[in-house]
């Protein structure tokens, strides 16, 4: 009777190990196969001033892949609306750092706001694509990330979340695995700033940040097998909590 409660914690933490190693395989280029034949990033990316940047020492990366920072691989990287929405109805969501808690942009835990005018709504839309990330929250949950997979007009970006556009050579996907990456790695919080009960992460600080970028073509197939793979990880997680009811 002890025994099982170990081994079912113990299969929990090794589906946890595996979404680790999946996303650390993906941003080193083990993942999927290169193609030999194909552009490398560097040609890809040759519009960019790449003369300062260096090999980063956090992996090796293959020879078509190339080390950029962040902020020369975004159009946008800012922070949000600062009014303060209510919590009762209006015309506009307002997203909140509860929003994107889960992973994804959830519409049941935003903010509302009414009559914005049109150059905030401009400003603050977030587009399909957009990649949200928590800059400011408790070391557990700084760097969560979440990607807008759907157009909604009346979706406005909030304040205490950093909106980031990726430049038409990435695929919004693939970064989003590069931040999910950064995250579980430790990386986030390493480079934060600490105050009482959260940690906040520097904007220049993170622009700085160098990202492994394949080029497009492998981009979309690492996004691809990251996706088949995790949907396992889920049905790994829930067959083990059906073990685990089954058991209770």
């Amino acid at each position: 009777a002890v025994v099982a409660p170990r081994l079912f914690a113990e299969a929990a933490e090794v589906a946890v190990k595996m979404r680790e190693l999946i996303l650390k395989l993906a941003v080193r280029g083990r993942l999927v196969p290169q193609d030999s034949q194909g552009t490398s990033a560097v040609e890809e990316l040759a519009g960019l001033d790449l003369s300062g940047v260096e090999h980063d020492p956090r992996s090796d990366i293959p020879a078509n892949w190339v080390w950029v920072p962040l902020e020369s691989l975004t159009l946008i990287m800012k922070n949000g609306f600062n009014g303060k929405p209510n919590k009762f109805g209006g015309h506009y969501k307002v997203t909140r750092i509860e929003t994107i808690a889960r992973g994804t942009i959830d519409l049941g835990r935003v903010g509302f706001a009414d009559e914005l005018p049109p150059e905030v709504v401009e400003k603050h839309l977030i587009r399909k694509g957009d990649i949200l990330l928590s800059h400011i929250n408790s070391d557990p949950h700084l760097g969560k990330t979440a990607i807008c997979t759907f157009d909604d007009p009346t979706l406005i970006h909030g304040v205490n979340l950093l909106l980031m556009r990726a430049i038409p050579q990435v695929d919004p996907r693939f970064l989003n695995i590069a931040f999910k990456e950064l995250r579980v790695s430790g990386y986030f919080v390493s480079i934060a700033q600490r105050a009482i009960n959260q940690s906040s992460i520097n904007q220049k600080n993170l622009g700085r940040t160098l990202i492994p970028v394949p080029p497009l073509a492998e981009q979309k197939r690492i996004v691809a097998k990251v996706d088949k793979l995790m949907a396992l990880c889920d049905r790994l997680e829930a067959q083990q909590k059906e073990r685990e009811t089954r058991h209770a």
